[in-house]
């Protein structure tokens, strides 16, 4: 009997034994999770309206719907209002483009008040442009022509002229042809010259 009772105190201990080393061994519990308070999305902004590049500015929007001359007073009141250089080529293209009177009328009146030579350069060469109008389009390169003109401008003038209906361009030409300065003279007697050839060959 004291054996039995021996073996089964020893049994009683070690289990006890055991079952404490199992708790030691336990992992502790999970402590409760806290939420965290949720991070306010960024605010987004707004994207920047489009600017145009610096030293530009864009062509205004012109209506060029009802009569002629309507169209061409549009057109000739875009160009005043709009000093840059790449924006009054394009309007003057856009009159050159209608080919009326009217816009031709328009031209000779954006080329008396034009300071830059090169845009009253422009002007003239867009003449080519416009088929037929010749009495009109010789009056504008008459004053593109005169003395009053810088050399350059003079140059695309007669070069226009030659471009014209002879009866219209040689009285022109023909009192260019004793101007003071030689190389336009020479310019004028050789446009005289290319007219009369024209001519000639016509009859």
């Amino acid at each position: 009997m004291r054996d039995i009772k021996k073996i089964l105190t020893t049994l009683a201990v070690a289990l006890l034994i055991a079952g404490c080393s199992k708790q030691e061994e336990a992992p502790p519990p999970a402590s409760p999770k806290t939420e965290q308070p949720k991070s306010a999305a960024p605010a987004t902004t707004a994207k920047p309206a489009a600017v145009a590049p610096t030293g530009t500015v864009p062509p205004p929007a012109v209506t060029t719907s009802g009569t002629p001359a309507q169209e061409a007073a549009a057109l000739e009141t875009a160009y005043v209002s709009n000093p840059d250089f790449s924006a009054r080529v394009e309007t003057i293209y856009k009159l050159t483009d209608s080919g009326t009177p009217e816009a031709i009328a328009s031209l000779g009146r954006l080329f008396h008040m034009e300071k830059d030579n090169d845009l009253k350069t422009e002007i003239l060469d867009a003449l080519f442009d416009i088929d037929g109008q010749d009495e009109k389009k010789a009056a504008l390169l008459a004053a593109g022509a005169g003395a009053d003109q810088p050399k350059d401008v003079r140059e695309s003038a007669i070069d226009g002229l030659e471009d014209i209906d002879a009866k219209h361009a040689l009285p022109i030409l023909q009192a260019l042809a004793t101007d003071p300065d030689e190389e336009i003279r020479d310019l004028a007697k050789d446009a005289i010259e290319s007219l009369q050839t024209a001519e000639a060959q016509q009859k």
